[in-house]
Order: C-alpha cells, then structure tokens, then sequence
C-alpha cells in the first residue's frame, strides 16, 4: 500500500535519493560517502574500510562537511546529513 502512495505521489525511492546525495562528489568523496550511513562511524573504521590514511581522510571527511554531506558529531565520529 505504501508504494503505491508513493508512486501516486511521485516520492523519491532509495535509490534516486543515493543518487542526489552523490552529485557532484567525486571518486574519492563517493568512496568515503558510501561508508557513512545514519549512525555515528568512528573515523579508524572509515580509514579501515577505504584504506585511506588518516591525512587524506580528514581532508575528504572536512570537504563533504563544507558540503554538508556529513556531519561530524564529535570525538571523530561522522554521519550523513539530512
């Protein structure tokens, strides 16, 4: 019932909203992106997953806050904004 509302009310589905919440970042950007859901991840397990040292994360990580993109909620733990 609830896809069907949606459909009639043309509301965006997962998919198109990953899509808006990527624009315009690019392949280093979209890889850290990808890590950071709706709960807090600590910024060692964003360095483990990309395989990014932790210079040039913090650099990614700033860039897609100035973005608003993320969300730094302190003690290096980031989430996606809303």
């Amino acid at each position: 019932e609830f896809s069907q509302i949606k459909e009639r009310l043309q509301l965006p589905g997962k998919q198109q909203e990953e899509k808006i919440s990527i624009e315009g970042l690019n392949n280093m950007e979209q890889k850290v992106f990808a890590f950071i859901q709706e709960t807090p991840i600590h910024i060692d397990k964003i360095a483990l997953a990309t395989e990014l040292d932790t210079a040039t994360l913090s650099g990614i990580l700033l860039q897609l806050e100035m973005m608003e993109k993320i969300t730094n909620t302190g003690g290096h733990f980031y989430l996606r904004a809303f």
